[in-house]
């Protein structure tokens, strides 16, 4: 089922134009008033957009890096095997992939992958070892278990993505990139939607990361935030986790084509959605720890203030999405029913074999007061030890790929 893009009237689908309107206003003076180069937000309900619009220094046809929102996107392969028959959670990787085994890895489980209780949340793989995929199989097999496996809920940084896009591999025969491509953005109409752009089909079609809060000239922007992506050798490397690219309007499609296009099975959904476990995250509240600020987890949020404790997180089978609280309407239809806000803020990747401390910075819509940007975080503390120099994909600078506060990204690509 090809997707319709034709922007219907808000009313049509259930969702109050007033609010809508007043949304779309306060996320135009970020960018005429703020310190966005661009922002591109669409709004979508029942399978229709209501809603698409772009500011600044960008087009309709822009696409931005989805950094963790593509997590769901990947989920969602995850859901489709599911739905027909060529997955079960409770399958052990190993016995997909023999090659993950080594180290103790054995009894690790698809389910435990999809819900970041795994074992290891900062298992390294950098650029640019991920562009081949032996070198990708050899990480697998060096990785180490900080923890029991199914022990402790601590997002997993780029290591689930990774073991997620190999699954789909040996299930399917097809490439990850091929599988996103072939059978959900083609058959959906998704076209902006897509994980490896080439490096000569970036420019001017990929919007571009710009720091936002440099204080002077002279101040560099932080190498080990989003920068990584700001490569395009990086961003053509298709890290599955961060590297995808669409418009919102296909990134809202997207979200309702799940429950409205045909192309999933409803019993995958429900198998996706359903409630696996209920948990603090493990960790520092930089890392996403379970002190955190408000935000919210997948469609359950979580409610709570600095000093005043939180909701455990409610787990599904998908990534996570975490949003804190702010001034922009986030309930654009009547009560019951789900908002559809979704304006992701986002920490992005960096060395995780050591701590390091946290930096104030934009990123997105919002600042959050007294502290750096709270979005999607999937890190925590290391329980052990790095593995040896000679067993290669130590972390490195140059080849990190997890996750740490961003400084400012170049617009922002909003989808509800």
């Amino acid at each position: 089922m090809t997707l319709d893009h034709a922007v219907v009237a808000p009313e049509t689908v259930g969702v109050d134009p007033h609010r809508l309107d007043v949304l779309l206003r306060r996320i135009r003076l970020e960018v005429e008033h703020g310190p966005l180069p661009s922002a591109q937000v669409a709004v979508a309900r029942g399978g229709r957009l209501v809603a698409f619009e772009t500011w600044g220094d960008a087009e309709p046809s822009t696409r931005y890096v989805l950094q963790s929102v593509g997590r769901s996107i990947v989920a969602g392969a995850v859901w489709k095997l599911i739905g027909e028959g060529l997955l079960d959670v409770g399958e052990q990787v190993a016995a997909i992939i023999p090659e993950f085994a080594p180290n103790g890895k054995e009894e690790v489980t698809v389910e435990q992958v999809l819900t970041h209780t795994a074992g290891f949340p900062f298992a390294p793989l950098g650029y640019p070892k991920m562009l081949d995929r032996e070198q990708r199989l050899a990480a697998f097999g060096r990785w180490r278990l900080d923890y029991v496996p199914g022990s402790r809920f601590q997002f997993h940084l780029t290591s689930a993505a990774w073991l997620i896009a190999e699954i789909v591999e040996r299930r399917t025969g097809l490439a990850f990139a091929d599988y996103l491509r072939d059978r959900i953005a083609v058959p959906l109409g998704l076209s902006s939607l897509e994980l490896g752009v080439p490096v000569d089909r970036q420019a001017g079609t990929v919007a571009p990361m710009t720091a936002t809060d440099r204080t002077s000239d002279e101040q560099e922007p932080d190498p080990w935030g989003p920068w990584y992506l700001a490569d395009p050798r990086v961003l053509a490397a298709g890290e599955p986790s961060h590297a995808l690219v669409a418009t919102a309007a296909d990134v809202a499609l997207y979200f309702q084509a799940l429950e409205h296009s045909g192309l999933w099975k409803p019993e995958a959904v429900a198998e996706g959605t359903r409630i696996r476990l209920t948990d603090h995250p493990h960790g520092e509240q930089i890392y996403g720890g379970g002190s955190s600020p408000p935000y919210q987890h997948g469609p359950v949020r979580h409610r709570g203030r600095p000093g005043r404790g939180q909701q455990p997180a409610v787990h599904r089978l998908t990534r996570p999405l975490r949003q804190r609280r702010s001034r922009l309407p986030t309930r654009l239809h009547g009560p019951g029913n789900r908002p559809v806000l979704h304006l992701p803020e986002q920490r992005l990747p960096a060395c995780g074999l050591r701590p390091l401390p946290a930096r104030h910075g934009t990123a997105h819509q919002h600042r959050e007061p007294g502290g750096g940007p709270h979005g999607l975080v999937l890190s925590g503390g290391l329980t052990a030890p790095a593995p040896p120099a000679d067993e290669g994909d130590a972390c490195e600078k140059a080849e990190s790929v997890t996750e740490r506060p961003a400084v400012g990204v170049r617009g922002a690509a909003g989808a509800m």
